[in-house]
């Protein structure tokens, strides 16, 4: 069966598509091999998990004043921090999620009537950590809470008639403010736990910056290396930053380039640095 040849414009066509697939590959594609990278610093992931050290277990006593009423009582607050890399071929960063709870017993006294209640609020505090190719940096916190209020007892102060006068207004009162003292309960654990989630996470990434700082490890071994275009890409297991060859100075590397790996020690783990070696004359 004869075949009709193709076009010169669907040639053209087809060339371009080719053309394009093939540069979009080179840059963008997951083969750093194909472009000139000159080191590449991989992050164990055991680096970071230290962050997972960090426990809440806190018991405060509360002296405050909510809805007209003088409380007192308890709070006691737990929880424990997770660490999530999920795999990102152009971005270095993972997930800290703190999930626990915090039950407070409290009696709040408004005028002659008291009421004691349990709050046991329960949360999940989030926090993404970033690493733009030389320190970590995280955001603010954000928690989802919620707060199952328990009403424990109604009482009062005064007896007889007047007593249970008291309390029936009381009830009332109780039943009206239901929701707004549960909101008010899970908003009190939301601005503790995101307040102390960041200062705590902060504590740790300063000292993790302090052991990772690439303007130390890289001294000396490529020169101007923090005005070289970066590649940063997140595994299971760790993340990479990968510093590529300027523009217009062998972006696409030649055969047979090798590397040579520095292992910098830290309290917890390793940060691997592999770095190009240059071609050696004749080769």
């Amino acid at each position: 069966m004869n075949k009709r040849p193709l076009s010169p414009r669907k040639i053209a066509v087809v060339l371009a598509a080719v053309v394009a697939a093939g540069l979009f590959f080179l840059l963008w594609g997951p083969n750093d091999g194909l472009v000139s990278v000159l080191a590449t610093v991989r992050v164990s992931r055991d680096v970071i998990e230290p962050l997972t050290a960090v426990k809440v277990d806190q018991k405060t006593e509360i002296n405050d004043e909510i809805l007209g009423s003088a409380v007192r009582g308890t709070c006691h607050t737990t929880g424990t921090v997770h660490v999530v890399l999920t795999p990102n071929p152009t971005k270095a960063e993972f997930e800290l999620f703190l999930i626990g709870q915090s039950v407070s017993d409290t009696v709040g006294v408004h005028g002659p009537a008291e009421i004691a209640s349990r709050a046991v609020t329960k949360y999940k505090a989030t926090k993404y950590i970033t690493f733009d190719g030389d320190e970590f940096s995280t955001t603010p916190a954000t928690v989802d809470a919620d707060t199952d209020l328990t009403i424990e007892n109604v009482g009062s102060s005064e007896p007889g008639l007047r007593g249970r006068i008291v309390w029936r207004v009381a009830e009332r009162q109780v039943d009206k403010n239901y929701e707004q003292s549960r909101h008010i309960a899970a908003q009190q654990v939301i601005e503790q736990v995101s307040r102390q989630f960041d200062e705590t996470v902060q504590k740790h990434l300063d000292k993790l910056n302090r052991d990772l700082k690439l303007q130390r490890l890289l001294k000396g071994q490529i020169a101007d290396h923090d005005k070289l275009p970066t590649r940063l890409k997140t595994t299971k297991n760790d993340i990479h930053v990968s510093f590529l060859a300027a523009e217009g100075k062998g972006l696409f590397g030649a055969d047979g380039e090798t590397f040579r790996t520095v292992n910098v020690g830290t309290q917890n783990g390793w940060i691997v640095i592999h770095i190009r070696e240059a071609e050696k004359p004749g080769k």
